[in-house]
C-alpha cells in the first residue's frame, strides 16, 4: 500500500506540465487592445523556472492571516534568455503554503534566495488586483537549482506604462508586468501617507505628465516607524540592523535621474 501511494503521488506530480514564464505572461495584442490582460493559464497548476530578481530578505508585506505576520513575495524572470528582461518574461511569486494543520505559513526557504538564484516553482497561476502571480503548491514547490548572473533592469519609458491619469496602457505596458525596470528622468508629484501615517508611497511624473505610483512592498521604502517582520532582513536586529525601516520620503518636486524597481501592473479602476 505504501508503494502504491508513493507511485500515485509521483504520477500526480509528473502530470503537472512545465510552462515557461514567457508563455504564462504573454497576452495577444488583440486582447490587450480590448482591455483584456487575463492569461490563458489562469487557475492552472504549472511547473516553471526563473531567475530571482529580488533578494528574499527584502520582502516586507505584512499579513494578519499568515503566521508570523509576513506574506513574502519575490519576482523572477524567465531562464530562456539568461535573465535578460525581455517583454512578458517576468512574474510575481507568493511564498506562502499551508502547514499540516492548514495554517498559512511562509515557505521556509523563500526569504533566503538571492538575485541570480535559478529556482523551480510548482504553483497555481492566479491574479491579485489584475496582476498575475504564482502561488506555491506545497513545501516541495520551491527549489534552488543553481545560480546565474543577477538580472539587470530594462529601461522602460513611463509613457509605455501609464497616461497622465495613471491609467494603465495595456498595449505597451502589460509586457513589463513583473519586470525589473528603470524609469528615467521623473519628478515627484505627490507624497501619500496612509495606514495611519505608518506607510508611504509617492507618485512620479515624466516630462509629459504621465504618472505612476511608487509603492512600499519592499524594505527600501519602509519608514522608521515600521518594525521589520522578515527574519532574513538586513535591517533585523539579529543582522545588526535597527529593527525598523530607514526610508526618508522625498518631497514633491524632487527630480530623479532614474528609479529602479519591479513593475506591478494593477488593473485599471
Amino acid at each position: 500500500l505504501i508503494l502504491a501511494l508513493i507511485c500515485t503521488c509521483w504520477t500526480a506530480q509528473a502530470q503537472i506540465p512545465y510552462v515557461s514564464i514567457t508563455s504564462i505572461m504573454t497576452i495577444p495584442q488583440s486582447d490587450l487592445q480590448n482591455c483584456n490582460d487575463t492569461t490563458s493559464y489562469l487557475g492552472d497548476t504549472v511547473v516553471t523556472r526563473g531567475i530571482v530578481i529580488i533578494d528574499g530578505g527584502l520582502t516586507e508585506v505584512a499579513s494578519g492571516s499568515v503566521q508570523g505576520g509576513l506574506r513574502p513575495f519575490i519576482h523572477v524572470v524567465d531562464t530562456a534568455a539568461g535573465g535578460t528582461m525581455d517583454p512578458f518574461s517576468s512574474i510575481e511569486v507568493m511564498g506562502v503554503i499551508r502547514d499540516a494543520s492548514g495554517n498559512l505559513i511562509p515557505h521556509p526557504n523563500f526569504i533566503y534566495v538571492a538575485p541570480g538564484d535559478v529556482v523551480e516553482i510548482t504553483g497555481i497561476v492566479g491574479e491579485y488586483n489584475g496582476s498575475k502571480q504564482i502561488s506555491l503548491l506545497d513545501g516541495n514547490s520551491f527549489n534552488v537549482l543553481n545560480t546565474a548572473a543577477a538580472p539587470s533592469p530594462a529601461i522602460v519609458p513611463l509613457s509605455d506604462l501609464n497616461d497622465p491619469n495613471a491609467i494603465n496602457q495595456l498595449p505597451t505596458g502589460e509586457q513589463w508586468e513583473g519586470a525589473y525596470a528603470k524609469i528615467e528622468n521623473v519628478t515627484v508629484s505627490e507624497v501619500i501617507y496612509f495606514s495611519g501615517g505608518s506607510r508611504v508611497s509617492f507618485n512620479i511624473v515624466d516630462g509629459s505628465g504621465n504618472r505612476m505610483n511608487v509603492s512600499d512592498r519592499y524594505l527600501a521604502q519602509k519608514l522608521p516607524s515600521h518594525q521589520v517582520i522578515n527574519a532574513n532582513s538586513p535591517n533585523s536586529t539579529a543582522a545588526g540592523g535597527p529593527g525598523t525601516g530607514t526610508f526618508v520620503p522625498p518631497v514633491p518636486g524632487t527630480f530623479y535621474n532614474s528609479i529602479s524597481g519591479v513593475i506591478r501592473h494593477d488593473a485599471n479602476g
